[in-house]
């Protein structure tokens, strides 16, 4: 009797529809898989999975009612979109490193020989499938003719449509991968098993694979700590909050002094400076800055303090390291200050989740639809990054600009939106802070703003290296340099000439020059020399006591609001730190003359 229940209970069970959502979670693993993965979670807002993971559902769901339209049964449908998904966006990643990996190893191999492994391959390929046919003639003959028609599209593909936009090697990996997938995809086509069994079966995979990227992120995901910056001890300002000056901060990444750039790019910067004086700034001829990482000098100009003192508390100490200097980088003493005093804090987006402005009274200002790193990074993990390279080298001949191309569209829209913003009535005075990735490498502009190679002429869309000659590197970060100079000149002119009010334009840079290769290990003493030009109202330069050439950035808000405020803040020691590794808040420091 016991028996006969049994097999009357799965009858009934395998009469009862089975919901299809293994596609829609499958397509989610990769986005899930990301943001467990390292400090992600500790980094970025939840918030940005919002776009990518409503993108992935639509396109599951897309493929999903496609095949079953096409098959007529929306369970075989549902195992077409995931045997498409699975290669193409869960898999695809590991395919991109094994390129990494094995790239450099054939790079010594002649190409003839390369040749000869490739086609090797192949007939191994074929002879294998065509052993399982042998006792069938016809079924053999049917092989060996697709196969040979298969390898032979394959190598005019490879060697004539891809090897020029993801170069020869890259070209035949993917090759051979796509027609792997090809082979999956019809294998599943071709299946005429239980769909409803299979189906269950994927449904239940998926959800495994998530929950478990779930544990991860719960176990080890590093948690964003509460932090307190509390504002500058000021003084009582002096000046009603209507009558203080707006305050442009321009943050720049790798633009070093003008001597750096003179002794070690032979590049002569004087013009500019003689530009930006004209417009009333004063340069620190021998500024620098604190920390050879951008994030580390910016979370102290922005705290007008040293990290080893802002992170005191050992709830702070507790946390990644990193993961406590973002939050300081984020709710820092300067805004909380500026609020106090009246101003508005209104942030361009950098379009790196960690920098991004995270609170709620910060206006974040981006280009309309922009997509931010996180996004980037994820798409490089699927099919979809070498789809945009071919269209970028449709387009522009240049595969690998697609990677960073929503760094220029950032940067181009700050110094147009600055200049608009300086033409604005307000009501309250406002801090307009504007971090440019610029002129770091990878490069993105030539001199007259084009789009340049993002690792110098030569590289290709699988390339994480330079490779081209030193005077190569050189002229790409010199052409980056001069393009930025221009938009200064030009925005800091606009803002001077429309602004509503007084301004006060800090222009700086978070380190120095990179090495005059990428490839040069570890930074030098350069990478702490960097821009530092700070323009007052008209009629306060002269009553800058506290201004100096050595000036460091942990002290420029503790001169720019005494000069506006009268906050009467001392100034701290100016000093150079090198981290340690695992405490990037720590490490030796060296003082600096004044």
């Amino acid at each position: 009797m016991s028996t006969e229940t049994s097999r009357g209970e799965q009858a009934l069970r395998a009469l009862r529809p089975v919901r299809v959502f293994h596609p829609m979670l499958l397509a989610l693993t990769p986005l899930w898989g990301n943001y467990a993965y390292g400090e992600n979670a500790g980094l970025l807002p939840i918030s940005a999975l919002a776009r990518p993971a409503a993108v992935l559902l639509a396109m599951a769901a897309g493929l999903w009612i496609l095949f079953a339209l096409i098959r007529k049964d929306r369970y075989h449908g549902g195992l077409l979109a995931s045997a498409v998904i699975v290669p193409l966006f869960v898999v695809w990643g590991a395919l991109e490193e094994a390129i990494r990996e094995v790239i450099p190893l054939m790079s010594t191999m002649p190409r003839g020989t390369f040749y000869l492994l490739i086609g090797a391959v192949a007939i191994g390929l074929i002879c294998a499938i065509a052993y399982g046919k042998r006792g069938d003639r016809a079924a053999l003959r049917q092989v060996l003719i697709l196969g040979v028609i298969i390898f032979a599209i394959s190598l005019v593909l490879a060697t004539f449509v891809l090897a020029p936009v993801f170069g020869r090697r890259a070209a035949w990996l993917i090759t051979g991968y796509c027609v792997a997938t090809l082979l999956g995809v019809s294998a599943v086509w071709n299946y005429h098993g239980d769909y409803k069994v299979a189906t269950r079966s994927l449904n239940w995979f998926a959800t495994i694979l998530l929950v478990l990227y779930t544990c991860v992120l719960l176990v080890n995901g590093p948690r964003q700590p509460h932090v307190t910056a509390a504002p500058l001890a000021i003084a009582q300002q002096s000046m009603p909050a209507e009558q203080l000056p707006d305050i442009y901060l321009i943050a720049l990444d790798g633009y070093a002094r003008s001597d750096v750039l003179r002794s070690a790019y032979a590049y002569n910067n004087l013009s500019f400076e003689q530009e930006m004086k004209g417009l009333g700034f004063r340069v620190a001829e021998q500024s620098i800055a604190n920390y050879p990482q951008p994030v580390l000098s910016l979370t102290a100009l922005l705290n007008a303090d040293y990290l080893d003192k802002l992170l005191k508390e050992p709830t702070d100490r507790g946390a990644a390291p990193m993961t406590a200097v973002f939050a300081y980088y984020h709710e820092n003493s300067v805004f909380n200050t500026l609020r106090g005093m009246g101003y508005r804090i209104e942030s361009f987006s950098p379009g790196l989740e960690s920098l991004e402005p995270r609170q709620d009274n910060v206006v974040r200002l981006e280009p309309p639809r922009a997509l931010g790193e996180f996004e980037m990074v994820l798409m490089d993990r699927t099919f979809a990054s070498r789809m945009m390279q071919a269209v970028y080298y449709a387009r522009f001949k240049n595969p690998a600009y697609w990677r960073y191309a929503f760094r220029r569209d950032r940067i181009v829209y700050a110094f147009e939106e600055m200049a608009r913003l300086a033409k604005e009535q307000s009501d309250s005075p406002r801090l307009i802070f504007a971090n440019l990735l610029v002129p770091e490498p990878p490069y993105l502009f030539t001199r007259d703003g084009g789009r340049a190679q993002p690792y110098g002429p030569g590289s290709l869309g699988g390339d994480r290296a330079f490779r081209g000659l030193e005077s190569e590197y050189r002229e790409a970060f010199l052409g980056q340099v001069y393009f930025t100079n221009q938009k200064l000149i030009e925005t800091t002119k606009q803002i001077v000439d429309s602004s509503k009010r007084p301004s006060v334009i800090i222009v700086l840079s978070g380190r120095g020059a990179p090495p005059a290769l990428e490839r040069q290990p570890g930074p030098t003493d350069e990478r702490f020399m960097n821009l530092l030009m700070v323009r007052f109202p008209e009629g306060a330069n002269a009553n800058a006591p506290q201004w100096r050439d050595t000036l460091s950035l942990v002290n420029v808000f503790r001169v720019v609001l005494n000069q506006i405020a009268n906050a009467q803040l001392e100034l701290l020691e100016d000093k150079t730190v090198v981290p340690q590794e695992s405490k990037p808040t720590n490490g030796q420091s060296a003082s600096v003359s004044s």
